[in-house]
């Protein structure tokens, strides 16, 4: 109400050009979702409900206290489920697949959505993923396994239950295991880079020995709990993983060839990051780490290894959120930020400047 009684209709009535917006804005909607309906038909509606189920869930369970029985309990029921839908995605019959890893993909979203912090939500997405991740390397590894690929189906294997160790390590908080799971994840890469050397493919087996060495030196130095060593260790491993998406690249494998650099380049800028203490460029370089994973996914995906291209694409949906989360986590940078948005919104004149024509703003006018 303004001091006269009555209404501001001045302040909130939208301008013709607004409303007409509105107007196409909402034909175009209309048309969307007559279009996907055709395409995607009952998979869309399912789709829209699981979506809309996890957000209201989510959206109750954050009202409660964290520490509330029926939170705890929640929490841990839906990641028990998760991980019953990520191993009917490897062991159960092969349509199936797709369903089980969006089910468990969506368990887990919701469990992520009911966290109040940042640091609780990319733990439980990271580990979750490694999890996922490992149960689908163990899936492929087995197969390997039974076409009398031994060395490579050992390490791959080995791979899986190394990274799936590190993501319930990290759910629970043990850096002892923590260590002990990434130095196996770093004797398993190295038979893997062994098993590619002796199929002939060099540039691949040895840039996978070379990650397997760095990975081995983070989980000593994790043990060791040495800075130096473990800043170290994560820039060699990003120089190693450039080298196998460069091989990639040469076996025409543009995607997953490109992920890999940009993935490795990320790391490199991690390592550094840690090295020099710098926020910036750890958030940086976590963003590109972040854009990597998720194009190692997308070529997983479209190779059809859905448990394990989902569970990567959350690797990197987790390493974007910290980047995020790091370059605005200081006070002075956030007020930083908000100043200069607010700055975009405001006359560079001042209350000096001359007053808008009306005619521009829209029908204020009242009749």
């Amino acid at each position: 109400m303004s001091t006269t009684g009555e209404t501001d209709t001045q302040s909130t009535r939208l301008d013709w050009r607004t409303r007409l917006s509105g107007v196409f804005l909402g034909a175009a909607g209309g048309m969307g979702i007559n279009v996907l309906s055709n395409d995607v038909g009952y998979r869309g509606v399912a789709a829209a409900t699981a979506a809309g189920a996890v957000l209201s869930v989510a959206t109750s369970l954050r009202r409660l206290p964290p520490r509330a029985p029926l939170v705890r309990h929640t929490t841990r029921t839906l990641l028990a489920l998760a991980l019953l839908g990520a191993l009917l995605a490897v062991v159960g019959p092969a349509p199936w697949a797709a369903y089980a890893t969006l089910t468990a993909t969506a368990l887990t979203v919701t469990v992520v959505l009911t966290t109040t912090t940042t640091d609780t939500a990319v733990t439980l997405m990271v580990g979750a993923a490694g999890v996922g991740g490992g149960i689908a390397l163990i899936g492929g590894g087995i197969a390997f396994l039974t076409d009398d690929k031994i060395l490579l189906g050992a390490a791959i294997t080995g791979c899986g239950m190394a990274i799936a160790g590190i993501g319930i390590t990290s759910l629970t908080d043990s850096m002892i295991l923590f260590g002990a799971a990434i130095i196996a994840l770093g004797v398993a890469l190295i038979g893997g880079g062994i098993a590619s050397l002796t199929d002939d493919k060099i540039l691949l087996g040895a840039a996978a020995f070379f990650v397997g060495a760095a990975i081995i030196g983070v989980g000593i130095a994790v043990l060791t709990d040495s800075k130096i060593q473990h800043d170290a260790a994560i820039t060699g491993c990003g120089m190693a993983i450039v080298g196998i998406g460069i091989a990639f690249l040469t076996d025409d494998k543009i995607l997953l060839g490109a992920a890999a650099v940009v993935l490795g380049a990320g790391l490199i800028g991690v390592g550094i990051a840690l090295l020099t203490d710098s926020k910036i460029l750890l958030g940086a370089a976590a963003f590109f780490f972040g854009a990597g994973s998720i194009g190692i996914g997308i070529g997983g995906l479209t190779d059809d290894k859905i448990l394990l291209g989902a569970a990567i694409i959350a690797f990197g949906v987790g390493g974007i959120v910290t980047a995020i989360a790091t370059l605005v986590a200081e006070p002075d940078r956030r007020g930083r930020l908000r100043e200069w948005f607010a700055a975009q919104k405001r006359d560079p004149a001042g209350d000096d400047s001359p007053a808008e024509d009306p005619s521009r703003v829209g029908e204020s006018s009242s009749t």
